[in-house]
């Protein structure tokens, strides 16, 4: 992993002109950032990038699934656990930055390796694909899965939620985020969630309904904190209205 580092486009620009007044507008075409990809790194471990976001702020989640930075198998010298990174990010051009990301380690508990990381991704219309600052070019994951991409709700108590979902055939990576969780701590004065709270981990699917079950649940204050339980994850999927919905919390896919 480099330190600082499908779904198909579905662009459509329509121009209607019309001849009395010789008006013409344009329906804006879906933000090509946005979606799941997938590419190899350098030292040959499969990486994931899911991108979210609308206007000029996106969220990003990043992972590699084999990171020689969180250590290797004394035995076999394989890399022990995954490595990702999660945060805010902007456009300029045809260029997507997320800058300051915290690097974790998906260790039990994860840890932080110590750094952050800048990612740089340009895009290439020609292609579809995006490089990073790396020099690794990123594929689009072609897939009609319906439940990878990244998503977005209202919790039961008004605080926004996220979740990226990744992967291909009957193996997922969920992400999940409750950016404002009562369970991490409320301001004395405000009463208002002092941290997010966040969730990662591997699900499967079964007709309709994806889960992934035993995830732990830790809070993001300055070190992060494990709240001392896991959490299962359920979420069915409407093909009518292309939603999730995890229980009574309906989840509407980004970039739509």
């Amino acid at each position: 992993m480099k330190r600082n580092k499908s779904f198909l486009l579905l662009g459509v620009l329509l121009t209607l002109a019309l001849s009395a007044g010789e008006v013409g507008f344009a329906l804006a075409a879906p933000d090509p950032f946005v979606g799941a990809w997938e590419s190899i790194d350098g030292d040959g471990s499969y990486q994931r990038l899911n991108i979210g976001g609308s206007g000029n702020h996106y969220n990003v989640f990043y992972e590699d699934t084999g990171a020689t930075l969180c250590g290797l198998d004394p035995e076999t010298g394989e890399p022990l656990y995954a490595a990702q990174a999660r945060g805010a990010g902007t456009v300029n051009g045809n260029v997507l930055e997320a800058l300051g990301l915290p690097i974790y380690c998906m260790a039990q508990p994860m840890y932080y390796v110590g750094f952050d990381a800048d990612f740089y991704f340009s895009y290439d219309s020609s292609n579809d694909t995006l490089t990073d600052n790396g020099g690794i070019v990123w594929t689009r994951v072609a897939s009609a899965n319906p439940f990878v991409g990244a998503w977005e709700s209202i919790d039961g108590d008004g605080s926004y939620q996220r979740l990226n979902i990744g992967g291909s055939g009957n193996h997922y990576t969920v992400f999940y985020e409750d950016t404002a969780a009562s369970i991490c701590g409320l301001d004395p004065e405000t009463n208002e969630p002092l941290y997010a709270a966040q969730l990662r981990g591997d699900g499967t699917s079964s007709g309709n309904v994806l889960e992934a079950l035993g995830l732990p649940l830790y809070c993001m204050a300055q070190p992060i904190f494990y709240v001392g339980f896991d959490v299962d994850l359920y979420f069915s999927y409407d093909s009518g209205s292309d939603t999730l919905d995890d229980g009574g919390i309906i989840w509407t896919r980004v970039g739509n």
